[in-house]
């Protein structure tokens, strides 16, 4: 009879062949820091090279010079870090210098007792520490086997083995005959505990957990099963997968509880004297690290929570018990680099190591809800879209040794992927269950390959004439019917790119598109013209983009969006300064004076351009409200006559007429020479003034230093007919004041 209690387990799994082809790649480097190093140095040198960024426990991957990323995870550790460096998850035990016993290399902390009083088992996860004692006292010395040690005779006829795993252990008590069983230190099994921030108990079900002073799971365990050895309607294999064989005879689950000092379990006599029960009987009150994400579930136990065991994952149906098996794989997608990437394959991989029966019962693979830490039979969750079947006859007899099987999940998970879902489960049944003669058992570090490339996107948009990328409320306006649509497009991978450019009513209905060739390099600029006939005046209208790198278009851009206004503002800006009127002489040269625009009834006026003198005008204020009045202080530097040039702009940037505002500043001023005209001939000498003004004075000087000095009568003659200046000034002035 064998008592058997299993606490974690995990297979090492070959190289995979993504990683042998960057072996052979002799020119290339071993890896990069990041995915675009990755990518640049992949196409440079012709070969795979590995992201040093998404190597972890579980996932590695590789950038190839096709510019697409291979992506591979495992369900369970396969490889740890040691001294900066990634080596392979290694179960393999050796004694330490303290008689202890350990693993080469894992992913928890775990140490088996050397033999002796002290614990039993060491475990060590998360900062957290927790030790199990013996239930039999103390141990003799274990005989080491690879990843098993096993500890002989621990009662008479019972021996206890405890089996490593990548980031837990098996415990198993093997109780050998009939005679064996009888030992009445079997009637309860009590495993001391001491621990180091966790709590341990089990739920309404006798599932174990012990969990964290957060709450968190870190270690968790199905209730305590037992079973026989026999094996009704087939002949077992022998098992040449990672996982020991799963048991297969009558199995019953056991009675258990936990406290702050032990687990107790209680093993069913009456199956321990009966008659039929084959020897040796498992027991199994199993525990594992939470660090994986998988799950399986038994009709014969419908409460129970097979979350992260260490056996194999179990699928189909049997006549022991008649029992049906299913199993699932949880995959955080949102912690991966695929979320938001196009999805060029993808695989769901798992190793077939043991059939019951050479008979060909599918299994199948079907996306689900998420499977949780508290999934049992009677609490499955929802089984969705199936992703294809498998007929295998791997593992049923020497003839078919176990061999692996794959899954093609690129339609899902490109879904995932293109919808960034947050996890990614998928369930392995058969749908031959219900005849009991499909059962199967699976590695249960199974392994998906993504190979995904990342979408070339839209990094700009904009339009000729310009105007912002708003929708709604917020849309700007365009005085063309025919405007330009520009977009920068960029590619990840460094890759040509064009663009597709659509134009859409506002309720999303596609008018026209247009695809600019030819391709261009990455970050470079695209545009094309509206026909002419698409867009009509006073109408709204939206526009997107996407890009395109050869392979595959990237997702649309957010929309932009505009309305047409073609229509000219008909009416000029109304002009009125109370310290500047219009015809009239008034201020001085440096006075500032308040200049109020009207929009003369267009509505829709959002601007007023103005310039002093100055046309067209270069200067803009907006009014509060369209359609409403501006002021502006202008500060006018030289006397004499000005003119304000003013305009109205509408929101589409159409420009009314413009308005000539004449006005003089001072009371007179030279109008010629003006300042800076430069001669070696006779110039004239004109000025300006208020109507009140009788007549004029000439001087001049040579700088702004110098004293003013009146201009020699005798130098200057009258310009209309060129008779002498009647001494002495002022000369007088004609009707025209100059």
């Amino acid at each position: 009879m064998v008592l058997a209690a299993i606490f974690l387990q995990v297979a090492a799994s070959p190289a995979s062949p993504a990683a042998e082809a960057v072996a052979r790649k002799q020119v290339c480097p071993a890896d990069r820091p990041d995915e675009a190093a990755a990518l640049v140095t992949a196409r440079i040198c012709g070969g795979d090279v590995q992201i040093a960024a998404q190597t972890n426990e579980y996932d590695q991957g590789w950038a190839q010079p096709n510019g697409i990323v291979r992506w591979e995870h495992h369900y369970r550790p396969i490889r740890v870090e040691r001294n900066g460096a990634w080596i392979p998850v290694d179960t393999a035990l050796a004694a330490r210098p303290d008689g202890t016993v350990q693993p080469m290399a894992t992913a928890v902390g775990l140490v088996f007792s050397g033999g002796g009083a002290g614990p039993l088992v060491s475990l060590s996860e998360a900062g957290t520490t927790l030790k199990l004692g013996s239930p039999l006292g103390s141990m003799p010395k274990p005989v080491l086997a690879g990843d098993t040690a096993t500890y002989p005779e621990v009662l008479p006829g019972v021996d206890l083995q405890l089996t490593a795993d990548a980031d837990g252990y098996a415990q198993v008590l093997v109780v050998k005959t009939r005679q064996a069983a009888a030992n009445p230190k079997l009637a309860k099994l009590a495993f001391p505990v001491t621990s180091s921030g966790l709590t341990v108990s089990t739920d309404s079900a006798g599932n174990l957990r012990a969990a964290d002073s957060k709450g968190n799971v870190r270690l968790a365990g199905n209730a305590p099963e037992m079973w026989d050895a026999s094996v009704p309607g087939a002949t077992r294999a022998k098992a040449t997968a990672p996982e020991a064989a799963e048991p297969m005879g009558l199995i019953k689950r056991l009675a258990a509880s936990a406290s702050k000092t032990q687990i107790t379990v209680t093993p069913i006599q009456s199956m321990l004297t009966d008659p039929n029960t084959v020897y040796p009987v498992y027991i199994d009150p199993g525990a594992t690290a939470t660090r994986s994400d998988w799950a399986k579930v038994s009709s014969a136990n419908p409460t129970t929570s097979y979350w992260n065991p260490t056996g194999s994952a179990q699928v189909g149906g049997t006549p022991v018990s008649s029992n049906r098996y299913r199993s699932f794989f949880n995959l955080n997608l949102g912690a991966t680099p695929v979320p938001g990437k196009y999805v060029n394959d993808a695989d769901f991989h798992i190793t077939q190591n043991y059939s019951q029966y050479c008979e060909s019962h599918p299994v199948e693979l079907r996306a689900t809800g998420l499977a949780t830490s508290s999934v049992t039979w009677n609490s499955q969750p929802a089984w969705n879209t199936p992703q294809g079947q498998v007929t295998s006859l791997a593992g049923c007899d020497s003839a078919h040794p176990g061999g692996p099987i794959e899954f093609d999940v690129t339609a899902h998970v490109r879904a995932a992927a293109s919808d960034a879902w947050t996890n990614l489960t998928y369930g392995l049944w058969s749908p031959d269950e219900d005849g009991l003669h499909s059962y199967k058992e699976f590695s249960n570090n199974p392994y998906v390959t993504i190979s995904y490339t990342g979408y070339a996107v839209v990094t700009s948009k904009g339009t000729l004439p310009a105007a912002v990328c708003a929708t709604g409320s917020s849309r700007p306006y365009v005085n063309t019917s025919t405007p330009t649509l520009r977009v920068r497009v960029g590619d990840p991978e460094g890759y040509t790119v064009r663009p597709e450019i659509e134009w859409d009513t506002v309720a999303g209905v596609k008018i026209g598109s247009a695809q600019p060739q030819p391709a261009n390099a990455s970050g470079s600029l695209f545009g094309t013209v509206v026909p002419a006939g698409a867009f009509s005046n006073g109408t709204s209208y939206s526009w997107k983009a996407r890009g395109f790198d050869g392979t595959v278009w990237g997702p649309w851009s957010s929309a932009c969006e505009f309305t047409v206004d073609t229509t000219i503002p008909a009416a000029a800006p109304t002009v009125a300064s109370t310290t500047y009127p219009a015809g009239q002489w008034a201020g001085g040269a440096n006075t500032t004076g308040t200049f109020t625009f009207g929009a003369a009834g267009v509505t829709d006026a959002a601007a007023y351009d103005y310039g002093l003198d100055t046309t067209p005008p270069t200067n803009s204020i907006s009014p509060s409200a369209l359609g409403g009045t501006a002021s502006v202080s202008i500060t006018p530097t030289t006397d004499g006559a000005h003119i304000l040039y003013v305009r109205s702009r509408d929101r589409a940037g159409n420009v009314s007429p413009t308005t000539q505002y004449a006005f003089s500043v001072g009371s007179a001023a030279v109008t010629s020479p003006k300042p800076g005209d430069t001669t070696a001939a006779d110039l004239a000498l004109t000025a300006s003034a208020k109507p009140a003004a009788t007549g004029v004075t000439y001087q001049w000087r040579r700088g702004d230093a110098d004293t003013w000095v009146t201009i020699p009568a005798s130098d200057v003659t009258q310009a209309a007919g060129g008779g002498a200046v009647t001494c002495p000034w002022p000369a007088a002035v004609a009707a025209s004041r100059s």
